[in-house]
């Protein structure tokens, strides 16, 4: 959740927006209080709020992108990435005391103490593709088809042996224990650029890649989301889940890089105004991260008890609540102890 910087020593506009984006989705999901949908004669009807919700399923795989790119993309002595390692721990650990998604930074840690042997797999293509064709077949490709034989039908089988594997045996989906994270990591590698901004945006090639392209891909995985949580839902006749529950799939993995490659563009912008205040709340995201569930608490308590509220509206509480923890983290700064525990 930090920014690398240019060699002239100013960040990346478009880490740091990343690190916005994602940080107002987590806070949005958490929210927890929009209209899913419901059945009508056994048949789940979505709703807008549904198919807005699921944009937050890119929001943790893009912290997982925005770390890909800022650490294989530098060289990293074995004691400093293992140093960065030990103060996620300790921050994990003086934190416990505030509610907040851990295991986030727990799958990071394990990122960071492989480092020197993903740095090895980094610099080889041919590894590096093995790497990440077998986590996206495991789980990625798993989960979709897990999703095909839901549509298909759940009495497909499969005999192994004396050994018979159906549909109703294996987990409809997995996370494999959040070994996805490592395909993120990596796409965040490859999918960084450190000369956005000396790109012709009037070249119509460009255009194609940076802007329409990117679209597609975002937009298509938002399609590929809806449909995936549409056939679970009548599967499994349960609301679903389709971000956290459902974090390595196809359709997350299209809207993640799609919007990546979006936010590759804010490298475009000229005023330094927009750039300072851009970096500004990027540089707070982790205070963000730590409080967010802490505030919202207070308002499920107080103000928003049993109740649903439009996707429009919380979006807007969500960034109400981003700007506040962004505040308090300005507070905690002064503090010098409390100032090292608040960035990685």
């Amino acid at each position: 959740m930090k920014s690398i910087t240019k060699n002239n020593g100013s960040r990346y506009v478009y880490l740091d927006f990343i690190k916005i984006i994602a940080a107002i989705m987590v806070v949005f999901y958490h929210f927890r209080s929009t209209d899913l949908g419901s059945f009508i004669n056994g048949q789940y009807v979505i709703t807008f709020d549904r198919v807005f919700t699921n944009i937050s399923a890119a929001c943790v795989p893009l912290f997982f992108m925005v770390n890909g790119a800022l650490v294989l993309n530098k060289d990293y002595s074995i004691e400093k990435i293992y140093y960065k390692a030990a103060k996620i721990a300790l921050l994990l650990f003086v934190w416990s005391v505030v509610d907040f998604p851990a295991w986030f930074f727990k799958t990071l840690i394990v990122l960071y103490l492989l480092y020197p042997i993903f740095k090895k797999i980094y610099r080889n293509k041919a590894l590096s593709t093995i790497l990440m064709t077998a986590v996206f077949v495991f789980p990625f490709l798993y989960n979709l088809g897990m999703t095909v034989f839901a549509y298909a039908g759940s009495e497909f089988s499969i005999h192994i042996l004396s050994y018979e594997i159906s549909l109703a045996s294996l987990p409809l989906k997995t996370g494999a224990k959040t070994m996805y994270s490592i395909l993120y990591f990596f796409l965040g590698g490859y999918l960084f650029k450190s000369d956005v901004n000396q790109i012709d945006i009037h070249s119509p090639k460009k255009v194609l890649k940076y802007v329409a392209l990117p679209l597609f891909t975002a937009a298509s995985g938002l399609v590929i989301l809806t449909f995936d949580g549409i056939i679970c839902a009548n599967y499994s006749q349960e609301l679903q889940d389709t971000v956290n529950g459902y974090f390595p799939t196809i359709g997350a993995l299209l809207l993640t890089v799609g919007i990546f490659r979006l936010c590759q563009l804010c490298e475009w912008i000229r005023s330094d105004k927009i750039k300072h205040i851009i970096h500004f709340f990027g540089s707070k995201v982790l205070c963000v991260y730590l409080l967010h569930l802490s505030i919202l608490q207070i308002f499920f308590t107080y103000i928003f008890t049993g109740k649903t509220f439009p996707a429009v509206f919380i979006l807007f509480v969500s960034i109400s609540v981003f700007v506040v923890c962004c505040f308090i983290s300005c507070v905690l700064e002064k503090i010098p102890l409390i100032k090292e525990l608040i960035k990685i």
